[in-house]
Formats: C-alpha cells, structure tokens, sequence
C-alpha cells in the first residue's frame, strides 16, 4: 500500500511536469503554462489539507483522487486561460478579457462543475467507506479546481499582464 502511495505521488511529479511542457507548447508561453498549472497544483495542497482537517489519512484512494484532480482540474484553467487570450488576440484590454471570462465562460465552468460533482457525490452515498470517501472528496476536489480556476487562474493573468505592460513601458521609456 505504501510502494502503491509512493508511485501515485509520483506520478503526480512526472504529470505536472508533462502538463507544463505540453501547455508550454501550446501556449508557446512558459509563463502562461505556469499561470494555468499552478491553480491545480495548489488544489492539490488544499486538498490534502481538506483530508487532514477532516482527519482521513492518506489511502490508495485519496492519493489517486490529487492525481485526479491535476487531469481534471487543469481542463478548467486551460478554459480561462484560452477564453483570456482569445480576447486579448482579439484586442481587447485585460479589464474586457476579463469581463469575457466572467461571463459566459464562467457559466460553463460552474454548470461543468455542478454536474461533475453532483455524478461524484452519487458515488458518496455508497455504503463502502473507501468508495464515498472518493466521492465526497472528489467533488470537493472539483469545487476546489472551479474556484482555483476562476479565482486564482484569474488573478495570475491579471499579474502577469501588469508585469509585461511595466515591462513594455520600460523598454518604450
């Protein structure tokens, strides 16, 4: 049990490290890969802090659901960050592109997310403990990665805007 712990851990390692270079490429911004990737990373940490706070130990199930998360969680930040940069290519300010995500986007991810988590939360009202553990923390799991990506996917775009414009106008001065 702990040898199968040890390798989903690292497949955690070796799937962010494959998620960042495939974004990298398509992106063809290291910068914006790492703007998406990190939200989902950091539902990672929050979810083994939900697990802790609510003292369940880590299992072969609760492991395999923060591996989960990064497959899951990252297509949610993929989203905000493309539907960003579409408005951006379009010429749109970062105010408007923002505007853009919080509007029809973040409809979609929030009826995306309710319906995801509603199907896991059908698997928590399995009488096998293991099984509505992985429910319950799969849809938090999921309610985690929305507001990651809406919220902190978001707020790095926004960073990463007002840093290139100071950098812009550096180099123009």
């Amino acid at each position: 049990s702990t040898a199968m712990q040890d390798e989903m851990q690292s497949s955690l390692v070796l799937g962010s490290l494959f998620v960042f270079i495939t974004l990298s490429i398509g992106f063809r911004s290291p910068k914006q890969a790492a703007v998406t990737l990190i939200p989902i990373l950091l539902v990672v940490v929050w979810l083994y802090g939900l697990m802790n706070a609510a003292g369940s130990s880590l299992n072969i199930v609760t492991v395999t659901i923060a591996t989960i998360s990064l497959g899951v969680g990252i297509d949610y930040c993929i989203h905000v960050t493309e539907r960003y940069r579409e408005s951006r290519e379009k010429g749109e300010t970062h105010h408007e592109a923002l505007v853009a995500v919080g509007g029809a986007c973040s409809m979609a991810l929030i009826g995306s997310a309710a319906s995801d988590s509603a199907g896991f939360l059908v698997i928590a009202l399995s009488p096998m403990g293991l099984f509505s553990n992985f429910g319950i923390y799969s849809a938090a799991m999921i309610s985690l990665s929305l507001i990651a990506s809406l919220i902190l996917t978001t707020a790095a775009l926004g960073l990463l805007s007002s840093f290139g414009e100071k950098r812009k106008d550096a180099v123009e001065e």
